[in-house]
C-alpha cells in the first residue's frame, strides 16, 4: 500500500473504530462475527484488496471481536502475514491493548515487516495514559537492537506520558537512559522528552526541570538540547540560556553548539547572521562552522547553493573565516578550493585550508599541483610542510 493510501485507509478507520459506523464495506463483510467464525472473517478481511473499504472492515471487526478469541487471530495474523499492513498492524493492537496490554506488548511482530512498528506505537498508545508506569518498564526491558522497536516504543510512551494523572517527568530519564549504547538514540529521544514536556507544562517549567537535573549522561542530553527545542517557542531565550551555560555551568559551549546546528538547519542565514555576530572567543568558530554545515547539508540537490550565494557576499573577516574554511574543504575541485584559500588572510584557517586543498589536489593531480606550489603566495614552512604530508 503507498503512504497515500495509508493515511487515507487511517483516518477511515480511525472514524469507523471512533464511532462503529460502517464506511464503504459490503454490509456482509461487516456483520459481527464470533467464535468459530470469527478467524474466517478476520482473514477474509486481510485479504480485500480495495483499501478503503479493507479498513472501514477491519475497524468494525475489531470494535464488535470477543477478547477470548484473541490467540485465534492472532494465528491467523501469522498466517496472513503478508497482508498485514501499518493499518491492519494497529487495529489488532490498539484492540488487544485496551484489555491486555502487556501481552500485547509481549506479543508484537518480531522482526517487523519493513523494520516498521506501528505495533509498538498503538499498544503505548493505549497503555500509557492508564499505565504508565508498567508501559515504562515493558519499554526498559526492551533488547537493543534497531528492529525491536525500542526507540520507536520510546517514542510512543513520552508522547502519551502526560495523559496520565500525576506523571513526573523525571521518570522520562529511564526512557532516555535507553539509548546509553547509542548517542544518537539517546539524543533523539532527550529532544523527544523536551518537546513533550514544553507541551505539557509549558516552557517555564521545562528550564526549571532541566536546570535542576544533576551532570549525569543522561541528564547532559536534556541540558545540551534544550536551546534546541526552545529555538521552536521563544528563539531570544534559547539565545540567551545557551550563552549563560558558557560563562556560569559546567555544560560549556556545548548547548550553542548544538544550537547553531539546529538553527542553521531551520533557518541558515538567520543562523549565520547570529553567528558571525557573536564576539570573538574560543567557541564562536565552532558555532559558525556547525551552524554553516547544518546549511550546506539541506542543499544537497543544488549543492548548498543558498549558502554559498551568502559565502560569496561575505568578506573574509575573522567571524566569517571558519565557513569559508569549511566550504573549501567541502569543495569538490581541490584546484579550485586551493585557489579560494589563497584569498584567506594568514591564520589557523588559511593555513589548514591550504594544506587540505594541495593534498587532495596532490592525489589526484601531482603534476599541476607542483606548478602550483611553486607559483602560489606561501610561507616556505608551509610550501614544505604540504610537501611533507
Amino acid at each position: 500500500m503507498k503512504p497515500a493510501q495509508i493515511a487515507i485507509a487511517l483516518m477511515i478507520a480511525a472514524v469507523a473504530f471512533a464511532v462503529g459506523v460502517r464506511v464503504g464495506a459490503p454490509s456482509q463483510e461487516l456483520q459481527p462475527v464470533y467464535g468459530s467464525d470469527a478467524a474466517e472473517r478476520y482473514a477474509n478481511l486481510l485479504q480485500m484488496r480495495d483499501p478503503g473499504p479493507r479498513a472501514a472492515g477491519l475497524a468494525h471487526f475489531f470494535s464488535q471481536a470477543n477478547p477470548t478469541d484473541v490467540e485465534a487471530l492472532l494465528q491467523v495474523m501469522q498466517t496472513h502475514r503478508k497482508h498485514v499492513d501499518a493499518v491492519a498492524e494497529m487495529l489488532f493492537a490498539a484492540w488487544w491493548a485496551r484489555f491486555d496490554p502487556a501481552k500485547a506488548f509481549a506479543s508484537r511482530f518480531l522482526p517487523p515487516p519493513s523494520g516498521r512498528h506501528p505495533w509498538v506505537r498503538a499498544v503505548m498508545n493505549e497503555w500509557t495514559p492508564n499505565n504508565p508506569e508498567a508501559a515504562l518498564a515493558a519499554v526498559a526491558a526492551m533488547g537493543g537492537e534497531a528492529w525491536e522497536g525500542r526507540q520507536e516504543a520510546g517514542r510512543a510512551l513520552i508522547r502519551n506520558w502526560f495523559r496520565a494523572e500525576g506523571s513526573e517527568p523525571e521518570a522520562l530519564l529511564q526512557v532516555v537512559a535507553l539509548g546509553r549504547g547509542n548517542p544518537r538514540e539517546r539524543a533523539a529521544l532527550a529532544e523527544f522528552v523536551l518537546e513533550e514536556l514544553i507541551a505539557a507544562r509549558g516552557v517555564d517549567a521545562t528550564v526549571e526541570f532541566v536546570e535542576g537535573l544533576d551532570n549525569s549522561v543522561v541528564a547532559q542530553e536534556l541540558q545540551k538540547r534544550l536551546a534546541i527545542e526552545l529555538l521552536g517557542h521563544e528563539p531570544e531565550r534559547a539565545i540567551a540560556w545557551a550563552l549563560e551555560q558558557v560563562e556560569n555551568t559546567p555544560r560549556g559551549w556545548g548547548p550553542l553548539v548544538h544550537l547553531a546546528g539546529r538553527w542553521g538547519w531551520q533557518d541558515g542565514e538567520a543562523a549565520m547572521s547570529w553567528a558571525i555576530s557573536l564576539p570573538e572567543s574560543e567557541y564562536r568558530d565552532r558555532v559558525v562552522q556547525r551552524a554553516f554545515r547544518s546549511w550546506l547539508s539541506i542543499g544537497k540537490d543544488d549543492k548548498g547553493a543558498a549558502a554559498r550565494e551568502w559565502l560569496a557576499r561575505q568578506d573574509i573577516t575573522p567571524a566569517v573565516a571558519p565557513a569559508y574554511a569549511l566550504f573549501i574543504q567541502a569543495h569538490s575541485d581541490p584546484a579550485e578550493a586551493a585557489e579560494l584559500a589563497e584569498r584567506m588572510d594568514d591564520g589557523p584557517h588559511r593555513t589548514s585550508s591550504l594544506r587540505h586543498a594541495a593534498r587532495r589536489w596532490l592525489a589526484s593531480d601531482r603534476e599541476a599541483a607542483l606548478v602550483w606550489l611553486q607559483q602560489a603566495e606561501l610561507s616556505p614552512e608551509l610550501r614544505q610542510g604540504i610537501l611533507s604530508d
